[in-house]
């Protein structure tokens, strides 16, 4: 059913913000996740503008921790914290909301009554002209807040959490061998004693099921609770937008920082790279898939191929795959350092089965230069047409010899060439920030 459409807003003039406060559960440095380089990049986008004095950031945490790891440290803005709800507080949303159906997991996990008044009382004595939420999961209290006039109010959906769990569904249903986790990043604000019954396949596919709905009534009730509502895909924020009638849902490009400004310079050696965080059900997948049915041709053609797997959080089952190639697939865990990984790398792969919204490592490689080999899934939102540095292979049969192809010298600085331009025109920081003004 279709919300109420949202009733016309002036535009907002960026300028006539003296000040910003965001709101999340995610520490947002360092941005070594697709979900912080997006947060990272509106905190810089708002210190370009403002200053660090009037950047404010609400991190909703779980509980004590030691010191050392406190981000008051690295913060460029002024940091507030919030210890995350208890594992009472979380059970007892999980009771009178989940299980009465006013409210999703994700919700619910965040919800209690002393955050809420915390945070009231934060947002009081900031008094920000603009104030950010992040997805639903912290967008469910602004509702109960009055805002006063002139402040505007921005929800961040992310991905469309409602589209992913019906992809992740119809993946587990289609292929038998995916491992689907519906709670993915988000299970770390979840309590031990509920994690343990998800690792059952017929309560993972219940709750995406359930959670899909949920978080999409949810999803949509935003675009009448907030000014504006930002994704990170142009084709969720269209389906968003027809959905409910909204005019106030933008899609919004991430801002990918590179540092060292190294040339690449790519001397023929057969080595790539998949690059992400492995816990994640699309990443797991989609790199267990290439290394069980590409990874042996691909050596048949190039025994010296080498593939190195770069990213936290590797699954017991993924450590068995690269086991089975020695020498030739490493796992090497988060390396910090991308310039000196990519340099000279032949191609990034990215070859997913099923995922939503805006995959950022793509990005990442396109802006050095790297050309990216990905099914569709994995550069969704990323490119529309050839000539832009990917090569679309969706077909694992297609995997080794296109491979192949790329280890040709010339072939590879075209398709570089083409990445660096295409991120240039679509991810640079002058067209990220001009994005940022209108979503602002």
């Amino acid at each position: 059913m279709n919300s109420t459409p949202v009733q016309d807003r002036a535009e907002p003039d960026t300028k006539s913000a003296r000040s910003v406060v965001i709101v999340s559960a995610v520490d947002p440095y360092p941005a070594d996740s697709g979900k912080k380089v997006v947060l990272s990049g509106f905190v810089d986008y708002w210190l370009d503008r403002l200053g660090e004095e009037d950047v404010h950031y609400v991190l909703v945490r779980p509980g004590p921790r030691p010191a050392p790891e406190k981000p008051s440290q690295h913060f460029p803005g002024v940091l507030h914290e919030i210890v995350s709800p208890s594992t009472a507080d979380q059970l007892r949303a999980l009771v009178t909301g989940t299980m009465t159906g006013r409210a999703s997991i994700q919700e619910s996990m965040l919800k209690s009554s002393r955050v809420r008044r915390e945070l009231r009382g934060l947002l009081a004595t900031i008094d920000a002209d603009v104030e950010i939420y992040d997805t639903v999961r912290l967008g469910q209290y602004a509702k109960s807040m009055v805002s006063r006039v002139g402040r505007r109010r921005v929800i961040y959906l992310d991905d469309l959490f409602s589209q992913r769990y019906r992809v992740m569904l119809t993946a587990a249903q289609k292929y038998g061998d995916v491992l689907v986790n519906p709670l993915g990043a988000f299970g770390a604000m979840i309590p031990a004693v509920l994690r343990r019954p998800v690792n059952n396949p017929m309560v993972q596919r219940t709750l995406l099921r359930v959670e899909s709905h949920l978080v999409g009534r949810a999803e949509r009730a935003a675009t009448r609770d907030f000014d504006r509502c930002l994704l990170v895909n142009d084709g969720e924020t269209r389906w968003l937008s027809k959905e409910t009638g909204a005019e106030n849902v933008r899609a919004v490009p991430p801002l990918i920082r590179t540092t060292s400004g190294v040339a690449r310079s790519y001397d023929g050696r057969p080595e790539f790279v998949f690059l992400g965080l492995l816990s994640l059900p699309h990443n797991d997948d989609g790199i267990r898939w290439f290394l069980d049915h590409a990874m042996r041709p691909l050596l048949a053609l190039r025994p010296e191929a080498k593939l190195r797997i770069v990213g936290r959080e590797a699954t017991a089952a993924l450590q068995q795959s690269a086991a089975r190639f020695p020498g030739s697939v490493t796992l090497e865990g988060y390396v910090p350092d991308l310039d000196a990984l990519l340099t000279h790398t032949a191609a990034l792969l990215t070859p997913l089965r099923f995922g939503s919204g805006v995959k950022i490592k793509p990005i990442e490689a396109m802006a050095r230069g790297v050309p990216v080999v990905s099914t569709g899934f994995g550069v969704d939102g990323i490119v529309d047409g050839p000539d832009q540095g990917v090569v679309l292979v969706d077909d694992i049969d297609a995997y080794a010899p296109a491979l192949l192809e790329l280890m040709e010298v010339s072939r590879n600085v075209e398709l570089s060439d083409q990445a660096r331009t295409h991120f240039e025109s679509t991810f640079s920081k002058t067209v990220v920030f001009d994005s940022y003004d209108d979503a602002f």
